[in-house]
């Protein structure tokens, strides 16, 4: 149990220090002013390619 909490307060310490570190930096303020969703094309979806192999061994 001793060692279980140690190993939670070292990940609470390191996100901590990493939000800490966000916050110097002025990434959240960043982060907060940007729109809500980016404006960056989205992948578009396409079919998987058809297995002509696969169709032949079932014929």
């Amino acid at each position: 149990m001793n060692t279980e909490k140690s190993f939670i307060d070292q990940i609470v310490e390191q996100i901590q220090s990493t939000v800490r570190d966000m916050e110097d930096s002025g990434f959240l303020d960043e982060l907060a002013k940007a729109p809500e969703k980016a404006e960056t094309p989205q992948a578009q979806e396409t079919e998987a390619p058809k297995d002509s192999d696969r169709q032949r061994d079932e014929s």
